[in-house]
Parts: C-alpha cells; structure tokens; sequence
C-alpha cells in the first residue's frame, strides 16, 4: 500500500471514531444517567476524536506532498572517456544515499517529499579529479538536473530558481540578481541561487558577501547556508590585496608547491587549467603569447586542476606549452583558492600579493603591460 492511500484509510478510520463517540454521546444522554457529569465527560472525548482528526488530516496533507524522482544524467562524461566514481545524494545536510552504478549514465533518487527540505547532489568524476555539486528544493514530481545551468529542474521553485540562474549567467545583470534576493530572503529559492557554483563564479565575492547577508537567519544557519558562506568567505580570503595561499603537489616522487614560484620577485600569471577543458585550451594560446612577449619580467605557470596528470602531459605536448607547470594539484589549488570554475588565471605581484583574478584574452594581457609599465 502506498503512503498516499495509507493516509487516506487513517482519514477514514479517524472520521468513524468520531461518529462512534457522537453516537455514544448521544445514547449517554437518552439513559438520564448523570447528565451533566457525562456530558462534561462527552466533550472531553469529543475534544480529544477532533484533535486525533486534526492529526490524521496532518499527516494525510504531508502525505499528499507526493514522491519525488531525482535524476542525474551524465552521460556526456562517459561517452567522453571519462568515468563516475559516485553520485551522492544528501538531505538539510544529511547523507540519504550512494549510487556507484547507473543504467546509461542516468543516476536516480526516489522518495518521499518534504516541504522546506533541500538536496544536495554531489558527483565525483575521474576518480574524484573532478567534484560537482548541485543544490534542489525536494518538491514532489519528477526533477533532473540541467548540466549548461547546473540546476535542478521540472518543479515550480526549481524552474524558477533556474529560470533566474540562466538569466543571470547569460546577462550578468547584478542588479537583477540582487532584486532577486531582496524578494526571496526567507524563501529557498534565494538559498538555491546563491548555492549555485556557476552563479558564485561569474560574481564579485564582495556581492556575494553581501546577497548572502539579505537571506533570513533561518536560512543563513541551515546546513548548506553554512557551507555557502565558508565557500563565499574563503573566496574573498583570497581577492586582490591578499597575499597568496601556498599549496603542495606531488608527482612520480616530485614534490612542488606553489612558493616554488610566487613571491620570488617576478610577476607571475598563474593558470588553473586541465586537459579536458576546452576554454582553458583556447585561453592557453593568449599565455602562450603573453609568455612569448614579456618572458624575461613575466612567469607565466601553468597549474593542472581536477585533471590526470598523464593527460595533462599529452596536452602540454600537444599545445607545444613552453612554460613550467605544476602537475597532479587536483583539488589543492581550486580548495585554496575557492575555484569552482576553470580557466581561473590569477596574477601575483613580485610579492606574493594578489593583483587581479579571473582576466583572460585581452584584459590580462593589458594588466600585465599596465604593471610592467608603472613598475619598471
């Protein structure tokens, strides 16, 4: 018997005793017996069948809430050569469940829907190089996962929240973003959108800072409202002015940390990177002319991010990269740095001091030439 119909059948059952009582009531007050007395008696019953009613009717509604379905497809990773390790799955920060296998690629959760609650799916991919996250309000119906917006969709405040997430990452409309919040600080869907990676990396971290504050402290202190703000918090630990956060990486027996080169006197551009990365191959070819022209002032050092390091080589031999490269860092530097997204290029002063993050093509170049300019 489904939950649905097993609360209808309580309804049921409920609803009957409370007719018994009536006409019991009713038989009490015929025989004469103590009439006050047994009517005062009668309505304490009857107070207590409208109350067990009332709980019934609860759990009856909750029970209307419906199951859901949670599916996940990645196919794309599989038909790539990539491989999924596992696919997680937990609610308001609690672990539910594993999946190691899938049918086609297509990972899927079921169960019942709870008003409020929040998923948080998380796929490890190529042996865990590579770790995505996705946040969804657990409405009943059917959900999936939009890989371009890495969103939930397929229910009304899913939709909506991807509906806003879209927008903004084809417009990058602050403003609109910011009204968004305004109009949702105590509603999940200011939670989703801010739990949204793509969202955090296409923004300022100082503009997250302050979207988060807007929420309502319910939401600020829920499971994932915590983790957001370690990731937004550990984001501007990190912005131009700080000083930079070394990490260590270590491969066929060579250890290299990031110190290695930064902070030594020489300007460096540093680039977070992987092989399978077609935006990170395409912005390769601006450092590679950015190395060609400033060399002897500037290091430009690639780092290989969420990737393999043998396929990393095959790339730097197949992109002729003539710059150094720090290889096998995994997950080190995208954690120190907070990085949710690659290319993510960060520029450091002969100090060690952060300049600027996230430029590519023509705006770095041009920051390079600036600062070599004022600083002779």
């Amino acid at each position: 018997m489904s939950y649905f119909a097993f609360s209808r059948l309580v309804v049921v059952v409920c609803g009957l005793f409370c007719w018994a009582i009536l006409r019991l009531m009713d038989y009490i007050v015929i025989l004469g017996k103590n009439i006050l007395d047994m009517k005062k008696f009668g309505f304490l019953i009857l107070v207590a069948a409208a109350c067990a009613l009332v709980a019934c009717n609860e759990k009856s509604n909750k029970g209307e809430a419906g199951g859901y379905t949670l599916s996940w497809d990645l196919q794309t990773v599989l038909t790539s050569g990539g491989t999924v390790d596992s696919v997680v799955m937990a609610v308001n920060g609690k672990h539910v469940q594993t999946l190691t296998d899938a049918a086609d690629g297509i990972y899927k959760f079921e169960g019942t829907a709870e008003d409020g609650a929040v998923a948080k799916v998380t796929a490890y991919i190529n042996h865990s190089e590579f770790v995505a996250n996705v946040l969804a309000a657990l409405e009943a119906g059917t959900i999936s996962v939009d890989n371009d917006t890495q969103c939930a969709v397929g229910t009304p405040i899913n939709d909506d929240v991807r509906g806003m997430v879209s927008s903004f990452l084809n417009d990058q409309a602050a403003s609109a973003l910011a009204s968004y919040i305004a109009d949702n600080a105590a509603d999940l869907r200011a939670l989703l959108v801010l739990g949204n990676e793509a969202v955090r990396s296409m923004s300022a971290p100082t503009d997250m800072q302050k979207l988060f504050e807007q929420m309502s402290p319910k939401l600020k202190n829920s499971a994932y409202g915590k983790e957001i703000k370690v990731a937004i918090d550990k984001t501007c630990s990190t912005l131009a002015g700080a000083k930079f956060v070394d990490f260590a990486a270590t491969y066929n027996g060579k250890t290299q940390r990031l110190s290695d080169y930064v902070g030594k006197g020489k300007l460096v551009v540093a680039d977070f990177w992987a092989s399978w990365c077609g935006p990170c191959r395409k912005e390769i070819l601006n450092l590679i002319n950015i190395h060609e022209k400033y060399g002897d002032k500037v290091l430009v050092l690639g780092i290989a991010t969420w990737d393999n390091p043998e396929d990393t080589e095959k790339a730097i031999a197949e992109l002729k990269i003539p710059y150094p490269q720090m290889l096998n860092t995994q997950k080190a530097g995208s954690d120190a740095y907070s990085i949710t997204g690659i290319p993510e290029i960060i520029v450091f002063a002969p100090d060690g001091t952060i300049l600027h993050r996230g430029l590519r093509g023509q705006e770095l170049e041009n920051a390079v030439v600036e600062y070599l300019q004022t600083h002779p």
